[in-house]
This record gives structure tokens, C-alpha cells and sequence, in this order.
């Protein structure tokens, strides 16, 4: 899309408050010639929201217009959450925003997000567990949700999934496994934090030497090692690479209860995540019998699959019958490795 006045949005995205917007702006950026003011789309990702590139005064800035479907809650926790990582220099500058209009306009940082092979590089991954060590180590915001990407699979299942007579044959058993591996992490007295809760390198821009994360609409409060298992499972980290990353996240040399414990929450994360992907109706499309055929002849997919193919230069749009086998992949790929983890 190319730029596009924003007095001309009106009739181009009529689903927006933009008449709030424009008298924002100019109560804001005083003697501002609002027909000079342009806008173009930014394309991909999965949020219902829309970003748009806005230049303003020959200064350019990112515009995020919330869904109007979009509970009012929402709104308000993600400005607050935007603010709130602003302010502590983790995401980008917010200049202006209102959950009654909708809308958050913050800083356009410089360059494209970091790529996979970018944290091929020992300083990277050092910087990365800083970055996370300090998100998790702020004092977070008030009012900040529970639920998270990590628990929304399992709430699902233990409250509707159970009962549908569509699930895999093997299904249960794996509920069992998990509930098994579930018992050797759980310890009230982990500290809850504050998490980016998708902290991926598609979410990360460097600014002034560090990472700065934008996208902060699953933030939560929740239990770290999970965040840290899955930025384990995400970037494929072992070896070596996994040591540097979380002697970096530590200051310290992680402890053998500590690398195993993030080796159970990285297998658990596969099941969380084959859950969520049955909780959006993907297999409402199949039979039971269509599953457990489904199952027989899929590979094991882990989370790290999937970042890799979501991140090819080639990716192509991700289709239904993709989905689904990534839904049996990861099924797979957790009762695989539970049962190394369990001996």
C-alpha cells in the first residue's frame, strides 16, 4: 500500500475512529497541517489489529489501530503494558495513545527485527538473556493478567477439550504424561514476573546496542522458566549456545535442577501449544478416525519447527491442513520426549 493522506483513511478503513485520531494529533503537534499527515499499511503478523506507518512533520512513527472488536480491557492493558515497557527502555517510545479511540502511536525503529541466524553470535545470545533477565526482574505493572500463552492450551483442555469425541486416540495419554511432568516443576514458591510472552526475533529491533521489543499483546505474569524454555525450544538453543544464553540470563552458571526443569517445561510447551491450536476449531474439520490417521503419518514437530518454517524467506501462507499437522506434530513430538524425561 502506498502512502495515503490520513484525512483520505475515513473512506479507505472505515471500520476506525479516525476523526478521534486527527483531533488528537492536532491538539498534540500544535500548528500541524493535518493534510500533510500520511499513512501507508504495514503487512504480516497474525493480530487482528492493524499497524500503519505514519509520517508526521517529516518524522516518521508506527500507528497501531486496535480492532474495534477488541474488548475495551484489552485496549487499556496494552498501553498500559506499552507505557510501561517504554518507560523502562524495554519497547519502543509511546508518544500518544487512547483506549477510548483506540489507537497507540509509538516510535518507528530503525532497520527490520532480527532474524533466526542473527543469534548465531555468541554476543547476541549474551544480549538476549540480559534483555530477558531484566524484563523479569522489573517491577511489573499493575493489574497485568495471569493467563498467558503457556497456560491458555491446558485451560482449554482441562475445561472443553477433554470432552470432545474428535480428540486423537492418544490424547489421553498424553494429558496423563503430562500431568506427570507437571508434578516435578510445579513449586509454589517460584516468583511470579512480568513476560514479554512472545519473545521471539521477529518481536526484536537493537537500539543503542540492545534489544527492544515491540508486540507486547501476550505480556502477563507468570512463572519465568516457562518464558525461559520457550526462548530455549524457540531459538533451538543447546550445547554451547544454550550455556552462553542462560549464564547470561543467570549471571551465573545455571544448576543441574535448573537446566532440568527447563528441559521438562520445553516439552510441555509442544503439548501447550498442540491444545491451543484444537481450541481455535482447527479440529473441528476432522474426525476422530481422520486424527489418529493424521497422527500415524506425521513427523514430530517441536516449537523450533516452527519457527524455522514460519521464518523461511520462501514461507508461503499457512494453510488449514498445515495447522493440523502441526497440531499432531507437536502431540508427537511431547509424548516422544516425556518419556525420556520420565525415566
Amino acid at each position: 500500500m502506498e502512502h495515503v493522506q490520513l484525512t483520505d483513511c475515513i473512506n479507505i478503513f472505515p471500520k476506525y475512529d479516525w476523526s478521534s485520531v486527527i483531533n488528537q494529533l492536532t491538539n498534540t503537534w500544535k500548528n500541524l497541517d493535518i493534510q500533510s499527515v500520511t499513512l501507508s499499511k504495514i503487512f504480516g503478523g497474525f493480530s487482528p489489529d492493524e499497524l500503519f506507518h505514519l509520517t508526521l512533520n517529516d518524522k516518521d512513527y508506527v500507528l497501531r489501530m486496535f480492532n474495534p472488536e477488541r474488548e475495551a480491557t484489552f485496549c487499556r492493558q496494552f498501553i498500559q503494558i506499552s507505557n510501561w515497557a517504554s518507560d523502562n527502555k524495554f519497547g519502543p517510545e509511546i508518544y500518544l495513545a487512547d483506549e477510548q479511540s483506540r489507537f497507540l502511536i509509538m516510535e518507528k525503529l530503525e532497520g527490520s527485527h532480527l532474524r533466526l541466524n542473527d543469534f548465531d553470535s555468541d554476543s547476541l545470545l549474551i544480549e538476549m538473556g540480559h534483555a530477558l533477565s531484566k524484563i523479569h526482574a522489573a517491577t511489573p505493572p499493575d493489574d497485568i493478567g495471569s493467563n498467558s500463552l503457556f497456560t491458555e492450551g491446558i485451560r482449554w483442555y482441562q475445561s472443553i477439550g477433554h470432552k470432545s469425541q474428535k480428540m486423537p486416540a492418544v490424547m489421553n495419554e498424553a494429558y496423563q504424561m503430562w500431568l506427570s511432568l507437571h508434578d516435578k516443576v510445579d513449586c509454589p514458591d517460584v516468583i511470579q514476573t512480568m513476560q514479554h510472552g512472545d519473545f521471539s526475533q521477529k518481536n526484536m529491533f537493537m537500539k543503542e546496542g540492545s534489544i527492544v521489543l515491540v508486540d507486547w499483546e501476550f505480556a502477563c505474569y507468570a512463572d519465568p522458566r516457562r518464558e525461559i524454555a520457550r526462548v530455549c525450544l524457540w531459538f533451538g538453543l543447546e550445547g554451547d549456545r544454550r550455556h552462553i544464553f542462560l549464564s547470561s540470563y543467570y549471571g551465573r552458571e545455571p544448576s543441574e535442577q535448573e537446566l532440568y526443569e527447563i528441559a521438562i517445561l520445553e516439552c510441555m510447551i509442544n503439548l501447550g501449544l498442540c491444545w491451543r491450536i484444537f481450541s481455535i476449531r482447527i479440529f473441528a474439520s476432522l474426525s476422530k478416525s481422520a486424527w489418529d490417521e493424521l497422527y500415524e503419518k506425521t513427523e514430530p514437530l517441536s516449537l523450533r519447527d516452527f519457527a524455522l518454517d514460519h521464518t523461511r524467506p520462501d514461507q508461503k501462507e499457512i494453510t488449514t491442513a498445515k495447522i493440523q499437522s502441526y497440531a499432531v506434530g507437536h502431540l508427537k513430538y511431547f509424548l516422544q520426549m516425556s518419556k525420556d524425561l520420565s525415566l
